[in-house]
């Protein structure tokens, strides 16, 4: 998990997406199989030490990343 979310950095990083997290589950028995809370923990510039997996989030939040991927993709908004 560590090395795929490593592996999107950098064209994260152009769209100006400097966190991310990755939480992976076995769906039969919910069991958590690897998580990553975080590009760099050490990132002190983009809150690398903000955990993407513990940090409390109103349910909308939830729908953000894709309601903004759809809105760069179709050009109606821009990463910043």
């Amino acid at each position: 998990a560590e090395q795929l979310l490593s592996s999107h950095r950098a064209s994260a990083n152009a769209s100006g997406v400097f966190n991310a997290g990755i939480v992976v589950l076995e769906h039969r028995s919910g069991e958590v199989r690897a998580a990553v809370g975080n590009f760099d923990f050490w990132d002190g510039a983009h809150g690398g030490q903000i955990s993407a997996l513990t940090e409390p989030r109103s349910p909308g939040s939830a729908l953000k990343p894709f309601l903004y991927a759809l809105a760069i993709e179709r050009g109606l908004a821009g990463p910043q």
